[in-house]
């Protein structure tokens, strides 16, 4: 069993410019450390297509994809919004970001999928992506989308999403809301979120009902209450949903030594103190419900985490406990037998 991994350098494109903490540097790390990772002999790496039109158009509006169209410049840097920044290369890297997640689908649900598990490392990220504009770093909403073409492209029924970014992943909720009630769309979406930082939205992330489970944290929480969590809500939560598929938003900067400073651009960062291990756990747990009920079906897709070399390392830890995770479980199922 490997693990398939979908990036591409045309990511690097997106010019955000130097002291934008969401900037190449981020990926190029990832890039290194998964090609340097100890298990790259079970990683198969794969090119992150461009996401067309109507991919995107499964979760965003046919005003907002022509206005990020209009917007990107010929030479230097324009403003999406006060925090998301386009270059010439931004709106192929956007595609590239939305391509990848979409391919992770793919690899894992297609007639003839070889992989369980896929992680799309690309940039610009999109959990705060909304239907009708960016925000936040985002400009496509990489596992929004990525759920829409689960559910449109293989008639998958049942879709959950979890993110554990210290952010709330604002525009993934509004875009299910959305396909819920356009599409009929069935998602459970999960998120994990400091409470009074950035994007300041209370009424949203406070949200618990059959298709949202948020869990405000606050600030330094002790990581018993991520577990409590899990064991206690989210655990039986997807039990009773029973996912054929589960989408990782991933996003580290959770991490108790991310961020480095005391500001990330324009607003106080968030304060946790999770490490590898207990992003990890949350992977195993979610794998252990996969396996149950999606044919082990995972696919991960990079958002936050702003200290590069604290993110390329629980990517890679992250990356390596989905493989190996999984093929415990495999080997476990195979011995049942």
């Amino acid at each position: 069993m490997s693990i398939a991994i979908i990036t591409h350098d045309e990511c690097l494109a997106h010019d955000t410019g130097a002291k934008h903490p969401e900037n190449h540097i981020r990926l190029e790390k990832v890039q290194a450390a998964l090609h340097n990772s100890s298990q790259k002999g079970q990683f198969d790496f794969f090119e992150s297509p461009l996401a067309d039109d109507a991919q995107i158009l499964r979760g965003h509006s046919e005003n907002y994809l022509q206005k990020v169209k209009d917007i990107i410049p010929t030479e230097g840097t324009v403003n999406l919004d006060e925090d998301t920044i386009m270059s010439s290369g931004s709106l192929n890297a956007a595609r590239r970001s939305a391509g990848g997640a979409i391919k992770a689908v793919d690899l894992v649900c297609g007639a003839d999928a070889q992989y369980k598990v896929a992680f799309a490392a690309g940039r610009p990220p999109g959990h705060h992506a909304l239907y009708d504009s960016s925000m936040g770093f985002c400009v496509f909403n990489n596992v929004a989308l990525a759920a829409a073409h689960a559910i449109e492209a293989y008639g998958l029924k049942r879709v959950a999403l979890l993110d554990f970014d210290v952010h709330h992943g604002n525009g993934t909720q509004q875009i299910l809301d959305h396909n819920r009630e356009h599409k009929g769309h069935d998602t459970l979406f999960i998120s994990f979120q400091e409470s009074d930082i950035w994007p300041y939205n209370k009424d949203e992330n406070t949200v618990k009902n059959d298709h949202t489970l948020n869990y405000p944290m606050p600030t330094l929480a002790p990581v018993e209450m991520y577990y409590d969590a899990f064991n206690n809500e989210i655990i039986p939560a997807l039990e009773a949903f029973k996912p054929e598929l589960i989408i990782i938003s991933a996003g580290f900067d959770a991490h108790r030594d991310d961020p480095p400073g005391e500001a990330l651009f324009n607003d106080a960062p968030g304060r946790q103190l999770l490490v590898e291990k207990d992003f990890d756990w949350m992977t195993m747990r979610l794998l252990d419900i996969a396996h149950k009920y999606g044919q082990g079906r995972v696919v991960s897709v990079m958002e936050g985490g702003y200290s590069p070399d604290v993110l390329a390392r629980s990517v890679v830890s992250h990356v390596e406990t989905m493989l190996e995770y999984s093929k415990t479980l495999a080997d476990t199922s195979k011995k049942v037998a």
